[in-house]
């Protein structure tokens, strides 16, 4: 099924670069701001499209970071050159599921204003691997 929407994005210096194809035009895409302590310092903006899919290539596999934390179910994935965090990624009953950083999407600047913020701090591990289930990107195609 073809999606209407392909947007481009990646990190800074090109390492790491996604194409997220859906049916979600950039002014509508929603962000989401976790209020943990680590997506606080990073900045980061989240979006994601349960029905979406995201290719992503790596040009340089060993120039990338993962970082785990807390509930040690998610991957924040880093380019080592730029230190930029383009996404996030979490295996569930094994499935890869992805969410975006929508600062690193290359027309960010089309964003409507108004982060939607989210504490996920009391959220037990059983429950927050079922919210991405249900709410990340569950087509990941990494190249």
């Amino acid at each position: 099924m073809t999606k209407k929407h392909h947007h481009k994005g990646g990190c800074h210096c090109g390492n790491i670069h996604f194409i997220f194809d859906t049916d979600i035009a950039v002014p509508k895409i929603i962000h989401r701001c976790c209020t943990c302590r680590f997506c606080r310092k990073q900045g980061a903006r989240y979006t994601s499209d349960p029905k979406g899919i995201l290719n992503v290539t790596i040009s340089e596999k060993d120039n990338i970071n993962c970082y785990r934390f807390g509930h040690k179910t998610a991957d924040f994935i880093f380019c080592k050159t730029c230190g930029t965090m383009p996404l996030i990624t979490s295996e569930i009953d094994g499935n890869t599921y992805a969410v975006l950083n929508v600062n690193c999407l290359n027309n960010n600047g089309q964003l409507q204003d108004g982060d939607q913020k989210f504490s996920y701090d009391a959220e037990k591990t059983e429950d927050r691997l079922a919210r991405r289930k249900k709410r990340w990107i569950g087509k990941i195609v990494f190249h």
